[in-house]
């Protein structure tokens, strides 16, 4: 091609890599980019002045609008891809990399942090292993400087550059230490959640950390980690894997650390192959400090991950849940298959899993929802029941509002006396989790559906069947150019469509009676920790609409349990699973059919509490249909476990019944005054309901399609 090699020419096209920056129409900046890396690609420079117009670019990654950034990444990647190795390496390697590494902990927008990621991956593939080096030792020394931003950067590319295997860009090694060395000591034992607007906080670089090192688990095998604490890096190795398991995941105050440390768990869990008994003790899953009752890092975090799932940070930031599912459904079935596990036993926890399995808590219920008194069988309630005058629509209203916190039969019960339930895969599945720079956000509450909302909504036109619209802002990428855009639409793609739920699995088979196994849940402790479970899904009952995404996680794991653990492992623990699930969908009328709701964050999102009710009773519901699949017609055991629940809180709730009935004749005053109570909570609840009304109307709701919950014969990988 004829070239004018003028003066003019290389000034305008200066400009031009201005206009690549701060243009604010796409589709111009994109062109700019294009224009400006043929440039520097195809014209002849000298070094110097070569040197000076990438760094134009290099300058600008941290400008001030997103769309400019993002461009000048693009262009930037544009140049790794096309330019020599020989010539990137010896000239532009460090230039390149350690400006964008320092800028990966400062960049708020997703799509550009996720361009950065792409763009160093690119560059520390590309150089050669000498020029990989010479990046490397300037940012391993941020580790030993005092800058937290520079800190964090260095922890988040130790993470990604070791998903690089066949490049090798970091070895294993050098990662762990770095990451055990960047660890902030003074932020442990702190527990106070400060502004997050300051970049300085210790909790972002413990997160930074553990998600690096999350990276590291999910890429490596755990031999090769293992591998690691016969080497000089074993210490670094010990500490980082203690803070992770004994200190952050059972006691940090940040949402964010905790559901790191629970994906980062997890991996390592799934992939493990379990060594001897000995062999064990000299691994990771040695809980450090030895433990006095010599168990083992699975049953220490077992009992870790029972408190977090009865912890009230599960409502206010869901994404913790899918997690804690899977981690402990995979830790039950470790201990279950090795009870050598748990150590030489535990008399308390086989003392406690041996007390009272049936008890009835009362439900404080909604405005608009009853309690069904009639029994327990978990049938769709008529839509309207007859009443028999105002004396009984009060009594019915007052036990819908009259739960007074104290238990009906089990009044001043410890809190680790009963166990879960199981049935087949639940589609209320986590949210979707944090990243470095997104806060979560929690939705309002309310108290009825809003019909006329969706009825509008149905109404909508379908956007599929309108004609294709040329979007004239879309970035222009010729045929053959390396394009950053399309790369990570590609990578957001693939991760919205991966599936949150764990894959479909054959159950486990039954290698033991059913006498042996009640043996080892008992000693093992793992019916005491199910009845913790089950107790604190009984409690969570009384106010159902204020706990529903630890409930509708509860339901998830009885789910997950019915369709892996062996059915002979379950016979002893039957009544425990039950009793919550059954309680729930038998003792609430009101139903949602929501097949938009396939998460946690959607089903604590929902307005009113009467459709978060009507969703958890609806989801208890299809659990206990798996149940009654997975077990089949002919299980005795289960078969009489489930009437012996069904009868028991029949009982109860009949007495309760009568004892309302009485208090009517004998205390006429408190029951007056009661009336008075629930007149004046109505009239506020029809309040604040036209208030949230008219706030949503003409809006849309935060609702996606899916199913609520999946049969077994509906499972899909």
């Amino acid at each position: 091609h004829r070239r004018v090699l003028t003066a003019e020419v290389y000034k305008t096209l200066d400009a031009v890599g201005n206009v690549l920056v701060q243009s604010v129409q796409p589709a111009v900046a994109s062109v700019s980019a294009s224009v400006y890396t043929k440039f520097l690609l195809e014209y002849p420079h000298e070094e110097r002045a070569l040197q000076q117009r990438v760094l134009h670019l290099v300058r600008n990654v941290g400008y001030g609008d997103e769309f400019g950034r993002r461009s000048v990444l693009n262009a930037i990647n544009t140049i790794v891809a096309r330019f020599p190795e020989d010539l990137l390496s010896r000239t532009f390697a460090s230039i390149i990399a350690v400006p964008l590494v320092a800028r990966l902990s400062q960049e708020d927008d997703q799509t550009t942090h996720k361009m950065l990621q792409l763009s160093i991956k690119d560059l520390f593939v590309k150089i050669s292993p000498t020029a990989r080096q010479r990046a490397l030792e300037v940012m391993l020394a941020w580790a030993d400087g005092s800058s937290a931003v520079l800190k964090r950067s260095l922890a988040e590319v130790m993470g990604f550059l070791v998903e690089e295997t066949k490049a090798k860009c970091i070895a294993l090694d050098v990662a762990v230490s770095t990451l055990h060395k960047l660890l902030p000591a003074e932020e442990l034992g702190r527990d106070v959640l400060k502004e997050e607007d300051d970049y300085q906080l210790p909790w972002r670089q413990t997160y930074a950390v553990c998600r690096a090192f999350e990276r590291v688990v999910e890429t490596v095998e755990p031999s090769q980690l293992e591998s690691l604490l016969q080497t000089p890096e074993g210490p670094a190795l010990r500490g980082l894997w203690r803070y992770i398991t004994l200190e952050a995941l059972p006691t940090h105050f940040h949402p964010w650390v905790r559901l790191c440390c629970l994906r980062l768990l997890f991996a390592f869990m799934s992939k493990l192959k379990l060594p001897s008994q000995e062999a064990a003790r000299k691994s990771l899953l040695q809980a450090p400090p030895a433990d006095p009752k010599g168990r083992m890092l699975p049953k220490v975090l077992l009992h870790h991950c029972v408190d977090l799932l009865k912890n009230p940070i599960l409502e206010e930031h869901p994404s913790i849940c899918g997690p804690l599912t899977k981690m402990l459904l995979e830790l039950q079935l470790m201990v279950l298959e090795n009870p050598w596990l748990a150590g030489r036993g535990d008399a308390d926890a086989a003392a406690a899993a041996s007390t009272e399995e049936l008890v009835d808590t009362p439900m404080e219920l909604p405005e608009g929802v009853e309690e069904d008194d009639d029994d327990a069988t978990p049938a769709e309630a008529p839509k309207a029941a007859d009443q028999s005058g105002e004396e009984e629509e009060a009594a019915e209203e007052e036990e819908a509002l009259g739960a007074d916190g104290v238990d009906a039969d089990g009044e001043g019960k410890d809190a680790g006396e009963e166990g879960l339930y199981g049935s087949t895969e639940v589609q209320v599945v986590q949210a979707n989790e944090p990243t470095d720079d997104e806060d979560e956000e929690e939705g309002g509450e309310d108290e009825d559906e809003d019909e006329d909302s969706e009825k509008e909504q149905s109404k909508a036109v379908n956007q599929d069947d309108l004609p294709e619209e040329d979007d004239d802002d879309a970035p222009v990428v010729e045929e053959g150019e390396a394009d950053l855009f399309r790369r990570v639409d590609a990578e957001k793609a693939a991760s919205a469509a991966k599936e949150e739920v764990l894959p479909a699995a054959p159950a486990a088979a039954d290698t033991k009676t059913t006498a042996e196994y009640e043996q080892i849940l008992a000693v093992t402790g793992l019916k005491a920790e199910i009845s913790r479970i089950s107790y604190a899904a009984r409690e969570l009952l009384r106010q159902m609409d204020k706990n529903p995404a630890r409930l509708a996680t509860v339901f998830r794991l009885f789910g997950y349990m019915a369709l892996r653990l062996p059915k002979a492992a379950l016979v002893p623990v039957l009544k425990l699973l039950i009793g919550p699930v059954l309680r729930c969908c038998s003792g609430v009328r009101a139903r949602e059919q929501f097949d938009h709701i396939n998460t946690i964050e959607q089903l604590t999102l929902l307005p009113f509490p009467k459709q978060r009710v009507g969703v958890l009773a609806t989801l208890a519901q299809q659990v206990l249909d798996a149940m009654n699949a997975s077990f089949g017609p002919g299980h005795a055991e289960y078969a009489g476990a489930l009437k012996e629940v069904r009868e028991f809180i029949s009982v109860q709730r009949q007495q309760r019944k009568v004892e309302r009935k009485q208090q009517l004749v004998s205390d006429t005053q408190a029951a007056m005054a009661k009336r008075v109570s629930l007149t004046k909570k109505k009239r506020d609840s029809k309040k604040r309901q036209n208030q949230l009304r008219m706030h949503l109307q003409g809006g849309t709701h935060h609702y996606l399609r899916g199913l609520v919950f999946r049969g077994k014969d509906q499972e899909s990988g």
